[in-house]
């Protein structure tokens, strides 16, 4: 058995610490096409919580840009569902697409950092 380093250790801490926010922020917007009109704001304004949460939780400096392909896609899937409910279907597809080329980039990087290829990959619904 493998004994870890401190940097494998600050890293899957890290990692799990990203998912709680990460697994909430997508589980969110799960939800969004079972909400009424009248719930979207409240809606949209909780996903932006969340993203603003993670943005402030410290982080170790190697992670920063896997880090901020997460902020990324998240901010691209909040642009995208509001594109959607504007009626622009063609900005939110363009907007989902840059989100999930950011989660591409955000697996490649933390597969770079020393974490094992995701078991099951992040996506967007």
């Amino acid at each position: 058995m493998k004994t870890q380093t401190l940097h494998e250790i600050v890293l899957q801490a890290w990692w799990e610490d990203a998912m709680v926010y990460s697994n909430y922020f997508f589980d969110m917007t799960a939800t969004l096409g079972t909400k009424g009109q009248d719930e979207l704001a409240a809606l949209f304004a909780e996903l932006q919580m969340i993203r603003t949460s993670f943005e402030q939780a410290e982080y170790p400096n190697f992670v920063m840009s896997a880090r901020q392909h997460l902020l990324n896609s998240m901010a691209e899937v909040v642009l995208s569902f509001q594109a959607f409910f504007e009626g622009n279907t063609d900005y939110a597809r363009l907007y989902m697409q840059t989100a999930q080329a950011e989660l591409l980039e955000l697996q490649s990087e933390v597969y770079r950092l020393g974490l094992p290829r995701f078991p099951q990959p992040i996506s967007v619904q």
